[in-house]
């Protein structure tokens, strides 16, 4: 187990090529805590300057939908820094997460927006957002978004094309225009795409595009439609397939304009489906 002064560790949350997760407890105060730290002993400048911007963007951040950061400590030769611990769970790492309700399900929806919402009225694009970045504490029914190590401020910014194992963001839910391949500039819209993909994998149980090689991704991302959900999940109503597809349009032009669009069209597909059990198809985007 870690040794940093002043912090018990419990046990392990995560674990990945590039950091470490654990769960602590903060001695001066018996505060629980969550340490994320560099999984390599001798960080490259980059990976110390990511997590330098992941510390600065996460403090920056105001509101009740964003994890909060208390402090960023030196750790060998590398940095940990020590979150928010409230004892939630990432969406990838909820077994049942599929098994849920429809309607439970899209009140979840909401929740993830919502907290989308509160990150871009602070003028910040997430560009990860995904399922392990997701953090849902099930008694209290609260989101908490994690990891704003790539995010970036809204007035747009122009992705240059690399090479797509070294893109910035998880591979399976970024953006056409994340990839650097589509000529233009990065805006909120982006965070919406991902966003549907997410969804798309918590109704279905699988992502969109099922590939295992990087080129092979990219070309999907840019190229190729994925079976709508209510293809593959016959008894998920269509408007709620569109809703998913609208998010995942290929143009940003062509997806919500909005979050306030996107939530007040999943807070009338729950408002139907309490009334009737039935939800017919109605015009997207209209809010």
């Amino acid at each position: 187990m870690l040794s940093i002064p002043g912090y018990t560790f419990t046990h392990q949350l995560f674990e990945s090529s590039r950091t470490k997760v654990l769960r602590a407890i903060r001695e001066s105060d018996k505060l629980p805590v969550v340490v994320k730290i560099l999984n390599q002993q001798y960080p490259t400048f980059d990976q110390l300057h990511r997590f330098k911007i992941e510390f600065d963007m996460t403090n920056a951040l105001k509101g009740s939908k964003t994890i909060n950061v208390y402090n960023k400590e030196i750790y060998g030769n590398s940095l940990a820094l020590i979150l928010e611990d409230f004892d939630g769970e990432s969406l990838d790492n909820i077994p049942n997460i599929t098994q849920l309700g429809l309607s439970k399900k899209l009140e979840l929806f909401v929740l993830i927006t919502e907290a989308l919402a509160e990150v871009h009225q602070q003028d910040i694009i997430h560009k990860d957002i995904h399922p392990g970045n997701i953090i849902w504490h099930r008694p209290s029914n609260t989101v908490k978004l994690i990891d704003f190590g790539i995010s970036s401020i809204i007035p747009r910014e122009t992705q240059v094309i690399v090479n797509p194992n070294n893109l910035e963001g998880s591979l399976s839910y970024i953006s056409p225009e994340q990839t650097g391949r589509m000529n233009r500039s990065l805006d909120y819209r982006s965070d919406f795409y991902s966003l549907g993909v997410t969804f798309y994998e918590i109704l279905t149980g699988c992502l969109p595009y099922q590939v295992n090689d990087a080129m092979k991704m990219v070309h999907c991302h840019i190229a190729k439609q994925a079976a709508p959900v209510c293809q593959l999940k016959p008894k998920i109503p269509q408007a709620v397939s569109d809703i998913v597809g609208k998010l995942m349009a290929k143009n940003a032009e062509e997806r919500y304009q909005s979050t306030a669009g996107i939530i007040a069209d999943l807070k009338h597909c729950i408002s139907e489906l309490q009334l009737s059990s039935v939800l017919l198809p109605f015009e997207l985007g209209t809010h």
